[in-house]
């Protein structure tokens, strides 16, 4: 560029001329800063060259790991399926085992209410003919106190008598 061409570019300010300062050239202010994006651009495709091969090799710690993992992944997933697989089992035995004692259960009710319903004047007619029972005397009968209260089951009311004890029967003698 020519020196009159740059004294048209300087600045005046205020009412007084100062000395001439130059105007930065923007042509070479942008070439400055193109080889300088160019230079930015060349680093950063190298860079990210070497991340792609860092990335793209393959060593053997890494296919150790992967591997290990993989199968930890594997036998983990193995485990899990046995684990759902006992409790299916188990679950099918709770309910064959649930169903059993529900038919006890009816078992026992039918054997409870057949007991219930026995008919004590016709077993005492069956034993007195067929089997040939027949009542005790007086002086056969011993009654005996205990100290000690069992549980009895009653199916009938026992029939008042001589209240005698064994103490009664030895004096009689």
């Amino acid at each position: 560029m020519s020196a009159a061409r740059k004294y048209h570019r300087s600045y005046y300010d205020g009412n007084t001329v100062r000395r001439l300062e130059e105007v930065p050239d923007f042509d070479t202010r942008r070439d400055e800063q193109r080889e300088e994006y160019e230079r930015r651009r060349k680093s950063e495709r190298k860079a990210k060259q070497r991340r792609l091969q860092r990335h793209k090799s393959f060593d053997g710690v890494s296919a150790i790991f992967f591997s290990v993992a993989l199968l930890f992944t594997v036998f983990t997933a193995v485990q899990y399926l046995q684990a759902q697989q006992e409790i299916r089992a188990l679950d099918k035995k709770i309910t064959g085992l649930k169903k059993e004692v529900i038919s006890i259960k009816d078992e026992n009710g039918a054997i409870a209410d057949s007991a219930n319903n026995i008919d004590l004047e016709e077993i005492r007619k069956q034993a007195m003919e067929r089997l040939g029972m027949v009542h005790p005397e007086d002086n056969q009968i011993i009654n005996y106190d205990s100290a000690k209260k069992d549980y009895v089951k009653q199916y009938g009311d026992i029939p008042e008598g001589e209240k005698s004890t064994i103490l009664d029967s030895i004096k009689k003698k």
